[in-house]
């Protein structure tokens, strides 16, 4: 286990990048007891190392931010992990909270969320087209402007904002 350990610690010094499950495992059993390790098999010790390394991508984390910082002659690191709660109880306490509303009422709320989505994505759009329309100098219909039926002028905006970044 010392050589494959050395190894793959000779390697990371090659600059092959190591997964963090990787390490994560060559650390975990570097911390088993010097004489339990030595009454271990190699297949053991591989079958170990594999159940620690293998990846379920069911339970990765949706937000995985590892950032390292070296300030003098020390570096620090900082790990941020998120993503939703799938331990057994909360799954559970989720289903319960989701049955206990009627199903016309869910597929009510997933409707009017999805719609609200829907509508707000199309008047992006449009609001985008009407600014490429509006830059390249185009008047599709002559005497009359979005300005004239919204209370704010989108087009005037979006020239401030674009002169204030220069």
């Amino acid at each position: 286990m010392a050589r494959s350990l050395y190894i793959t610690l000779a390697q990371e010094g090659l600059g092959l990048k190591r997964e963090s499950a990787e390490i994560y495992a060559d650390f975990t059993i570097s911390r088993i007891s010097p004489t339990v390790r030595a009454e271990l098999t190699q297949q053991q010790l591989a079958e170990i190392r594999r159940a620690l390394v293998a990846p379920d991508t069911l339970y990765q984390h949706s937000l995985d931010l590892r950032v390292t910082v070296p300030l003098y002659y020390r570096r620090y690191y900082f790990v941020l992990f998120g993503g939703r709660d799938r331990r057994r109880s909360t799954l559970s306490l989720e289903l319960y909270r989701l049955n206990r509303y009627p199903k016309w009422l869910k597929r009510s709320l997933y409707f009017a969320a999805t719609g609200a989505v829907v509508v707000t994505g199309i008047l992006g759009l449009l609001a985008v087209l009407y600014l490429i329309k509006s830059f390249a100098g185009l008047d599709l219909f002559p005497n009359f402007h979005l300005s004239d039926i919204l209370p704010f002028d989108l087009y005037g905006t979006a020239q401030e904002l674009l002169k204030a970044e220069k």
